[in-house]
């Protein structure tokens, strides 16, 4: 009897399951044994969790050394219509005056526990649409953020500028 195990913790880690479901840790990787006439093998299967995150999210990490290096900042946020080449695209885009350009902003809203990671394309534009916002996001955000308005309170966390 073959039992697969899914395991975060090292790959060294290996479980042994019995007929009964009992574990027994520490068990060598691929190891055979016969119990009661029963072939049982140990096998583990580690499988990362980044590897199930979206592309931006996974960016986000590795940008901001897993949240150990990050700017926060708390504002409003102005969501722009996507466009032309931007309406088709799965990544969200943004503007933002401090975040260099291709930052991944993790973009918080506090009203609906949602939350979304932008990708900077420059900094926001001197117009009155944009007065005393901290980030513009473009409009496919809304919806994921659960927004209605033009306009929204969020929390930013993001890696800082070098």
């Amino acid at each position: 009897m073959v039992c697969p195990i899914i395991n975060d913790g090292p790959l060294a880690d290996t479980v042994e399951v019995d007929s009964r479901g009992n574990t027994t840790k520490n068990k060598k990787q691929g190891t055979t044994s016969k119990k009661n006439g029963v072939e049982q093998t140990v096998i583990v299967v580690r499988k990362s969790y980044l590897d199930t995150l979206p592309e931006a999210e996974r960016a986000y990490i590795s940008q901001t050394n897993n949240e150990q290096v990050v700017t926060e900042e708390k504002g409003t946020a102005v969501f722009f219509e996507n466009k032309g080449k931007l309406s088709s695209s799965k990544i969200i885009y943004a503007l933002h005056n401090t975040a260099k350009r291709g930052t991944i902003i993790k973009v918080y809203n506090p009203g609906t526990d949602k939350t979304v990671f932008v990708k900077v394309l420059g900094p926001i534009p001197d117009t009155k649409m944009y007065h005393n916002c901290v980030i513009g996001i473009g409009s496919s955000a809304k919806e994921l953020l659960m927004v209605t308005e033009e306009k929204a309170w969020c929390e930013l966390k993001y890696a800082p500028a070098q």
